[in-house]
């Protein structure tokens, strides 16, 4: 007689579990890897503008008009720093918004349907 490749009803259930948990820690993997990869970039942006300031201060020596566009250089370049600053904030404030508004919820709820399961 053939064997029965069919599971019992409980152990899909916990297979469905394990599955669930690891999709949800992936989940949150994969926000913890976005939010330091979001936070690499602004690094990178900030960076940037420094080469930029630093580049621009030794243009000075030895060019006239670069020391009189001085100014209007530290000027824009305070500006690009205020606006990346105001963009990280803002950006970390939406993912934040985001966790714990969408992601947290759908987790506990996901958790919760799996805990329901299991008690049938």
């Amino acid at each position: 007689m053939a064997k029965s490749s069919v599971m019992d009803p409980e152990t899909v259930v916990d297979q469905a579990q394990k599955g669930m948990e690891i999709c949800l820690e992936a989940q949150v993997k994969a926000e913890e890897t976005y939010e330091a990869a979001l936070a690499d970039l602004f690094d990178a942006a900030q960076s940037t503008l420094r080469q930029a300031r630093t580049t621009a201060n030794s243009m000075q020596i030895g060019m006239p008009w670069a020391a009189a566009m001085k100014p209007m250089t530290d000027q824009l370049v305070d500006l690009q720093e205020k606006a990346l600053e105001n963009a990280r904030t803002a950006s970390k404030t939406a993912f934040e918004n985001y966790r714990r508004n969408v992601a947290e919820p759908m987790r506990k709820l996901s958790r919760e349907s799996s805990a329901k399961l299991k008690g049938r």
